[in-house]
């Protein structure tokens, strides 16, 4: 489309605006809504993105990388441990059927999150053959793509971190387990350390925040949510999950190590996905947003059980299969289509094209320079899109990382502000978010 395509979208692109015009700036800065940039925010997605001369192209390209990537990781996940082609091109196609994979692209835009996304299978590929295959440039490339997840999103990274350290312990809990859970993680974080030891100094992320908890509804496809469609939608691949979770608990498959593995992961996100850290998720990173790494497992689940039954060598049952998933693939086109139509941000009465037109009025009372009066406040609903045409206005509203990850400050602006009526400490807060 050329367009910015999510509610969130301009607010992530802001920073590659300001990242391009000022590429040596000193990112301690609190030019960002009072947030120490890339200090407290994962810095890779908009890196990478500032290399490209149109940031919509990034921001679409990565995006339509991830979701290749992602399907291909579960592919070569599902071939290395099945050493069977059906089922993984099975798995690997499954996963494009997960309905909410375009809420969290099209209609909202949170593009690092999306981004990071591939990270989850290859990571777990390129583990499993460092674990059997013990050679260096398999714990390379794992520590390599571990390192990208962390600098990519931080629920990514941690995620991946999770995963590895249940794989190991899923071994035995030894002294030699213990020590590769370290070095295996320890690696990646000092890979990385440039900015996630300063993200652990600085973050307070988990305090008071419940966000959006789907239904057992949702899951299966029938979702009606607050912006976009199917947030916490699979469709499917969760009806197909549904009969095989029964084989797998009546046929005791749990005696497959890897498969057993795997479902104790699903039931590690499903646990996340419903509410289960209750008020202590990150802010912005509600329960359903573990929704898409959920879907990731439950493509490789539902692969690895059907393999058990080598179901697959009986050409009709692939026969079924592949038109189930057929249906899932169309059933997905629609809900992309929807969303692509009614959620974002291509069409001429979007905040993106009123402010093309409105930024170009010679009476517009603002200019790209440092030298404006600073104004707005996270509410202020044009802000994200100024800092994307105009990344030099300073600290104005984009994203909204101010209740990322400084979440204490952020309550004590709401409470001096719009609350008490203590003169000096509104003008502090009022200067330390730059309004």
């Amino acid at each position: 489309s050329g367009q910015p395509l999510g509610l969130d979208t301009l607010g992530h692109l802001s920073k590659v605006s300001y990242l391009k015009q000022y590429p040596s700036a000193d990112w301690d800065m609190s030019w960002y809504s009072g947030t120490l940039f890339l200090k407290l925010y994962p810095p890779l997605f908009y890196y990478l993105s500032a290399i490209f001369p149109n940031p919509m192209l990034a921001a679409n390209f990565l995006s339509f990388l991830s979701i290749v990537l992602t399907s291909l990781g579960i592919y070569l996940l599902i071939k290395y441990k099945t050493r069977d082609e059906k089922i993984s091109f099975v798995g690997g196609l499954s996963y494009l059927t997960v309905l909410s994979i375009s809420y969290y692209w099209i209609a909202v835009g949170n593009l690092p999150y999306f981004f990071a996304l591939w990270t989850i299978p290859f990571s777990l590929y390129f583990l499993e053959k460092s674990i059997i295959e013990k050679r260096k440039k398999h714990f390379f490339l794992y520590s390599l793509i571990f390192t990208i997840g962390i600098l990519s999103h931080v629920v990514i990274g941690f995620l991946i971190g999770i995963f590895m350290i249940t794989r190991f312990l899923f071994g035995g809990f030894n002294k030699n387990n213990l020590k590769r859970i370290f070095f295996y993680g320890l690696i990646p974080v000092l890979l990385s350390s440039f900015w996630f030891i300063p993200f652990l100094s600085y973050s307070n992320s988990s305090a008071n925040y419940i966000g959006y908890i789907p239904t057992v509804s949702f899951l299966f496809g029938f979702d009606e949510c607050c912006w976009g469609l199917q947030a916490g939608g699979i469709g499917i691949l969760f009806f197909l999950f549904i009969p095989l979770l029964l084989i797998f608990l009546f046929k005791k498959l749990w005696k497959n190590k890897f498969l057993s593995f795997v479902t104790f992961l699903l039931f590690i996100l499903f646990f996340l996905l419903f509410g289960g850290l209750g008020n202590h998720y990150p802010f912005g990173v509600d329960p359903v947003r573990f929704i898409l790494p959920f879907s990731i497992f439950l493509a490789v689940f539902v692969s690895l059980v059907i393999k058990e039954f080598n179901f697959l060598k009986n050409n009709f049952f692939f026969a079924v299969i592949l038109i189930v998933i057929l249906a899932g693939l169309i059933w997905n086109f629609s809900v992309i289509e929807e969303n692509f139509e009614k959620y974002s941000y291509y069409k001429e009465d979007s905040r993106y094209k009123i402010m093309q037109e409105v930024i170009g009025n010679p009476s517009f009372p603002i200019k790209n320079e440092f030298t404006n009066y600073r104004f707005g406040t996270s509410r202020y609903v044009f802000g994200e899109t100024i800092n994307y045409f105009m990344p030099s206005v300073a600290q104005n509203f984009g994203y909204q990382d101010v209740g990322m990850l400084n979440q204490r400050e952020h309550f004590n602006l709401i409470t001096f502000v719009w609350e008490k009526e203590n003169i000096s400490e509104s003008i502090y807060y009022l200067d330390w978010f730059g309004i």
